[in-house]
This record gives structure tokens, C-alpha cells and sequence, in this order.
């Protein structure tokens, strides 16, 4: 096995925040206007009282844009890469009733001739000494009623006690303070139905490559398996109840960091012979850390001021749009520690499923179009070109699976390929690799646990749920019928049947790029729906990105039409739309 070296030349201090004016979308055009910072259909702030999400199309680039021409795969022989190892403050007064608008006036100050004020006497509301305070009780006349202030004074303390309430029972939680020696990491997972608040006391420490803030507390979820490390040590607080929480001195974090640091060697000798960075795949089978891997290379790249394309192949999880889907997200900042990545205009196409094998076809002819998208913008940006992408790729690295990956090295002309943990994989792919494609085996960490079918199935239900609902329920998602008249659903690929009733001279493939016209009935409910930007048929509805997604929550035969959940108000933005085998109940 080859080892990766670090430089022999300090690294430049790292900057933690973007640039401005860098932020740029994929495909944008006169014909899709750039619509803010919004999520995938958009997306307002938070109680705004009602969710005003408008759709961001997102497409590949206009077609009069010059397309990539042919080449070699290229690379660099003498690359650096080698393989080594917040009782209010006092009783303040709220602001008067009536007309006047004038503020209340406290004790010891005179109030006005004009404005007559009753003195309340010391009440205590939901446990909150009002104290004697000058109260002004309105000035709307005399004999009108003077009990509006009482009662808002009234409601403020309630809530306010309520807060104080909701405090006393986050201290009841357990607390637990470790004490984090040197190149240490602390691994907790959250119970059930349960939450975790983890606080840095003192030292540094990060999350999978984003930096915690000291004294600020941040809160996961229940489900949620988290590795704290710190490089020079560091003091951490856990509130709450965990499955597990323990201290680790064995992880791969140095060799990840090596990593690392090859990879922005690269990228500097990239910048001085103006040629392209390193372009990253990260391989290996389920459950052994590659999301981990390639968010932690992200966060320590954009920590350096690099702009890389984050592409995920991996269908089942959707770390860039929602399950089933394949898309490339540009990174500008870290990731949240709690939201992860921001998810700002990504490009997403359809795959539909979320198993590869069940379209083999399509999953290899989207990653063609991924990578031809990514070439071109590459062409056109300079930034993202050096900074290069890091690929995360499924699971399946056996039989047709394992052709994907070679597939997909070739159409992003991989430099560097990562394995993590397993060994025949490794040699294989060096095997069958061109021999410039620098292939490393590294080790997972000891933190990685197998996940079962009903744990994934939960997570791809949460995370099509954040879509429509936000992070924790921040949006509101909309509910409108449509008409079967006003789309036209499709689905791509036909149904598999024997090759004797095969059309002379079509073979069994050919079925799985087809697009079936789809007749809308009640079994369509629960179903997910794509929303393509395709302005009609004649495009490739396969090879178009896609604006959004809706899911059918009720069909009416006799009124033909369908009730949807969408992000966005009526109407859709396109009437193409291609539907998915993954559905999705909303319970909660």
C-alpha cells in the first residue's frame, strides 16, 4: 500500500469564511433567474407566516453554451500525491394603552397631568415579583377601561415563566464533562426519541472538519452518531441521555488530515501550471464512512479558501437533495455542525430508486451527464476548476455495482481514488485503473457502526420530510389540487419482460432509458413526483435537471385531479414531471 506524505511547507492559515460575490449557480441563464439563497424550490425565513418558497430551476447549462471537447483523460506524473502515513432584568414597565403611546413610568418618577396613573401594588404573576411599579392604564378617557396593561403584564410573566419552566427541565438532563487529551475523540450516539445538547467548555475541537464554537451549545437529534475531535485537547459537555458515550485515542484522523493536505499540494501546483485540481472519489462498501470522509475533506478545503464540487452518486442516501436523486453541490463554507451542508442551487437529476441495480443503465448515463455539467463549468470557472470535487459514491462494489465505479472514475477523470477499508477493492480497482490514478486504502474509523434497513429507512423518511418542512419544521409546505389535464407524468424505464417478446433487434437496455407515459390513479398516492425543467418531450426528460419535487397525497377520479405537497405555491413551474418508486407517508 502506498503512503500519503505531508508537505514539507507550512500551510497557509486557514479562512473560515467566503469570499463575497462568489457564490454562483449552476445552469443560471436569462431564461432561469437567480432567485436568492433559497433551498431547492426555494424557501423563506422561518415564521413568516406562511412559507414563501418560489422555485429555483435548476438546470445544467444553457444549450448555447459550448460544450467540453473531446480529450484525454489527463493528469500530472509528478504529482504530489503519494500514499504514507439568553426574571426580566428588573420590573420594567410595558408600554402604555390607548392613544398616547407613551411608555409607563417607573417608581419614583412623576408622571404627567395629562396622563393619570394608578399605582399597582406588589403582585406576584406566575411566580414573577411585578413589584410596585407606575403603571400607566390608558388615557382613552375618563371612565373607559383601564385593565389592558394588567393583562399583558399578565401574559408576558406567563410565557415568561413557561421559558423559565421549559430551563428547570433542560437542567434536569444528565450532564457529563469529559476531558479530551491530544488527538483524542469523543463518540456518542443519541437514544431514541431523545436529544443531545453538546457544549465546548474550553480548547478546540470540530465535527467532522467544521470547528465548534466554544460556549455555544448545539443540539442532535435522536438517531444521530457523532464523533467530537480535537487536535491539541479540549474540556466538552453532554446533556442529555445518550446510547453510548465514550472516549477514543484510536482514529484515522491523522491519515485523513495527510490526505488532506496531498490534495491541496495539488491544488497549489494546479494554480501554477494552470491545469485543473484533483478530482476525488471516495469508494468502499456500505457502512464505512465515505459521507464522513468526503464532508471532512470539503470542510478542510473551503477552511483554505477552495471552492470544490461535492457530487453524490450515492442514490440511497441524498446528502444533496433528497433520496433517489443524483446531484453536485458547489461548497462555500463549512458545514453546519446540526444542518450540514447548505444547500444552495444544486444541480439534481432523477434516478427514481434507491438502488442502483434496479436501472443500471440510467445510474451510469446520469453520471456521464453529472460529469460532462461539471467539465463545463470547469471550462468557465477558474476557482472551481483547481479547488477540483470530491465524489461520494454507494455501496455496491460487487458485479455490475463495481463496473459504476470504474464507470465513473472514467467520466470525471479521476486523479485520486480513496478506498476505505477493504482491501480486495483496493486491488482491484489498481488493477483496472489507469495507471496515473493514485489509489489509496485507508482505514475506517472505529466510530462506524452498521446501520439496519429499518435505521435507513427512517433517515431517507427524515430527510425527504426536511425538505418539505425545513430543518426541524422551519417551513410551511403548501397543499393544491391539480389537474390530470395540466401535466404529464412519466417514468423512465419499462417494465422488464421475457426477450422473445422483445421487438426484433431491441434488446433488454434499450427498455431501460424509455420513457412510459404514466396514467394518474389512486395508485400514485404517497408517491414522490420530479418536476423537470424540460420545456417538452423532445428534450431528454433523463438528462434534464430538475426543479423540485411534490408528493401525491390524495387522487380524485371522479374531478380528475390529484392533491400535492408542495414547497412552493401553485402553479408548478413545468408539467413534466417523472415519478418515483419511493414513497412517503406524512405521519408526523
Amino acid at each position: 500500500m502506498e503512503s500519503l506524505a505531508a508537505p514539507s511547507s507550512p500551510s497557509r492559515r486557514p479562512s473560515l469564511s467566503p469570499a463575497t460575490g462568489e457564490r454562483e449557480l449552476w445552469g443560471e441563464s436569462p431564461q432561469q433567474p437567480r432567485l436568492g439563497n433559497h433551498r431547492l424550490l426555494g424557501g423563506s425565513p422561518p415564521r413568516a407566516g406562511r412559507n414563501r418558497h418560489s422555485y429555483l430551476l435548476l438546470s445544467s447549462f444553457a444549450n448555447n453554451e459550448r460544450r467540453r471537447p473531446a480529450h484525454l483523460w489527463r493528469h500530472d506524473q509528478n504529482s504530489p500525491l503519494t500514499t504514507t502515513p439568553r426574571r426580566p432584568s428588573g420590573c420594567a414597565s410595558p408600554a402604555a394603552g390607548g392613544r398616547s403611546g407613551k411608555t409607563t413610568h417607573p417608581e419614583g418618577h412623576r408622571a404627567p397631568a395629562a396622563s393619570p396613573v394608578r399605582k399597582c401594588r406588589t403582585a406576584f404573576v406566575s411566580g414573577v415579583d411585578l413589584g410596585e411599579c407606575g403603571v400607566q392604564l390608558g388615557l382613552a378617557g375618563a371612565g373607559a377601561p383601564r385593565f389592558t396593561v394588567l393583562a399583558l403584564w399578565l401574559r408576558r410573566h406567563s410565557s415568561y415563566t413557561e421559558k423559565m419552566g421549559e430551563e428547570a427541565n433542560d437542567d434536569k438532563k444528565p450532564t457529563t464533562k469529559f476531558e479530551l487529551e491530544r488527538e483524542t475523540e469523543l463518540r456518542f450516539e443519541v437514544e431514541a426519541s431523545q436529544s443531545v445538547q453538546l457544549e465546548l467548555l474550553a480548547g478546540m475541537a470540530e465535527i467532522f472538519g467544521t470547528e465548534l464554537t466554544r460556549n455555544k451549545k448545539f443540539t442532535f437529534d435522536a438517531g444521530a452518531k457523532v464523533a467530537v475531535f480535537t487536535w491539541h485537547g479540549c474540556s466538552l459537555q453532554l446533556s442529555g441521555r445518550t446510547e453510548v458515550a465514550y472516549v477514543s485515542k484510536d482514529t484515522p484522523m491523522l491519515l485523513y488530515l495527510n490526505t488532506h493536505t496531498a490534495l491541496e499540494q495539488m491544488r497549489r501546483q494546479a494554480e501554477k501550471e494552470e491545469e485543473r485540481g484533483p478530482r476525488v472519489m471516495v469508494v468502499g462498501p456500505t457502512d464505512v464512512g465515505k459521507s464522513t470522509v468526503c464532508r471532512l475533506l470539503l470542510n478542510y478545503a473551503v477552511r483554505l479558501g477552495r471552492r470544490p464540487t461535492y457530487v453524490e452518486l450515492d442514490v440511497g442516501q441524498g446528502s444533496v437533495s433528497i433520496p433517489g436523486t443524483m446531484g453536485a453541490l458547489y461548497i462555500e463554507r463549512p458545514a453546519d455542525v446540526e444542518e450540514g451542508f447548505s444547500i444552495q442551487a444544486p444541480l439534481v437529476y432523477h434516478f427514481g430508486s434507491t438502488t442502483p441495480g434496479t436501472n443500471i443503465k440510467l445510474y451510469n448515463k446520469i453520471t456521464s451527464r453529472l460529469a460532462d455539467v461539471f467539465n463545463q463549468r470547469c471550462e468557465v470557472n477558474r476557482r472551481a476548476s483547481v479547488s477540483g470535487c470530491v465524489i461520494n459514491t454507494c455501496g455496491w462494489v460487487k458485479g455490475s455495482g463495481y463496473q459504476a465505479l470504474v464507470h465513473a472514475a472514467s467520466a470525471f477523470e479521476v486523479d485520486v481514488v480513496v478506498v476505505l477499508d477493504q482491501e480486495r477493492l483496493y486491488n482491484e480497482l489498481k488493477r483496472d485503473l489507469p495507471h496515473f490514478v493514485r489509489t489509496v486504502l485507508l482505514p475506517k474509523s472505529g466510530g462506524v457502526v452498521e446501520r439496519s434497513k429499518d435505521f435507513r429507512r427512517e433517515c431517507r423518511d427524515e430527510r425527504i420530510r426536511e425538505y418539505f418542512y425545513g430543518f426541524r419544521g422551519c417551513f410551511y409546505p403548501h397543499a393544491f389540487n391539480v389537474k390530470f389535464s395540466d401535466v404529464k407524468i412519466y417514468k423512465v424505464g419499462a417494465p422488464t419482460i421475457p426477450d422473445s417478446c422483445l421487438p426484433l433487434g431491441m434488446s433488454q437496455e434499450d427498455n431501460q432509458l424509455k420513457l412510459v407515459p404514466v396514467t394518474p390513479g389512486r395508485d400514485m398516492v404517497h408517491h414522490l413526483l420530479s418536476v423537470s425543467t424540460a420545456e417538452g418531450t423532445e428534450e431528454n426528460l433523463s438528462e434534464t435537471s430538475v426543479a423540485g419535487f411534490i408528493v401525491v397525497t390524495s387522487v380524485d377520479l371522479e374531478h380528475q385531479v390529484f392533491t400535492v405537497l408542495s414547497p412552493a405555491p401553485r402553479p408548478l413551474p413545468k408539467n413534466f414531471l417523472l415519478i418515483m418508486d419511493i414513497r412517503f407517508m406524512d405521519l408526523k
